[in-house]
C-alpha cells in the first residue's frame, strides 16, 4: 500500500451529517497510513483534524494561520480543537500564511500552503453555502495538478457541468457522495459557487 498525503478541508458551516462525514474521512485515510494536513478553521477543518488526529496524531499536519502565542487568530487565541491536537502530538506550521496582511489574505496563503501538500489529493466535504475560501484551494489544487474531489453532501448543486465525475472508488471508501475534477480550465471552478 503507497503511503499518501492528502488534504483535507471545505465549508466552515456543515450539517451534523457533513461534520461526521469530515471526521470520518480523516480517520479513514490515517488509519490507511497516510498524511493528512488540515487547516486550521471550524467546521470541515476541524472535524477531519478530530478525526485523525485521534487514530494518528504524527500522521497529521496542521497549516495553522496564527502563532504559537495566539497573534494572528480570531480574538488572538487559539482555538480549542487545536491546542488538543497539539497536545496530542499534531505536527503544526504556525504563521503557515504569512504574518503579513489581512487574515482573509493570510487564510488564502494558510489555504494554499496546505492543499500543495497534500501533492497525492485534496478532499473538500462542502455544505449548503460552498466558501469562496475553498473554492480558492480547490483551484490551487487544480493548478498543481493534485486530484481534487468533493463530497456536496448538503444538497450543493455543483455538478451541472462536464468537469465533474462520480468517484466510485471514494464513495466505497468514505460511503458518501464525491465527485473528482476532471475539467482542465481553473476558471470554470468559479461557475460551481
Amino acid at each position: 500500500m503507497m503511503v499518501a498525503s492528502i488534504s483535507i478541508g471545505g465549508s466552515r458551516s456543515l450539517s451534523q451529517y457533513a461534520s461526521l462525514l469530515a471526521y470520518r474521512i480523516g480517520q479513514i485515510l490515517v488509519r490507511r497510513g497516510n498524511y493528512v494536513s488540515v487547516g486550521c478553521a471550524r467546521g470541515a477543518d476541524e472535524a477531519a483534524l478530530r478525526g485523525a488526529a485521534h487514530i494518528a496524531p504524527l500522521l497529521v499536519r496542521i497549516y495553522a494561520v496564527g502563532e504559537e502565542n495566539g497573534e494572528g487568530f480570531y480574538n488572538s487565541q487559539i482555538p480549542d480543537h487545536i491546542k488538543t491536537a497539539v497536545d496530542l502530538g499534531c505536527h503544526i506550521m504556525w504563521s503557515a500564511g504569512g504574518i503579513q496582511g489581512n487574515i482573509r489574505q493570510r487564510l488564502a496563503k494558510r489555504s494554499a500552503h496546505c492543499v500543495s501538500s497534500g501533492v497525492h489529493g485534496a478532499i473538500f466535504v462542502i455544505g449548503t453555502k460552498p466558501s469562496v475560501g475553498s473554492w480558492g484551494a480547490a483551484k490551487v489544487a487544480v493548478k498543481h495538478h493534485i486530484p481534487l474531489y468533493v463530497c456536496p453532501v448538503d444538497s450543493v448543486s455543483l455538478m451541472g457541468n462536464n468537469n465533474w465525475r462520480w468517484s466510485d472508488t471514494s464513495v466505497q471508501l468514505f460511503g458518501a457522495p464525491c465527485y473528482r475534477w476532471v475539467g482542465t480550465d481553473i476558471s470554470q471552478l468559479d461557475e460551481v459557487q
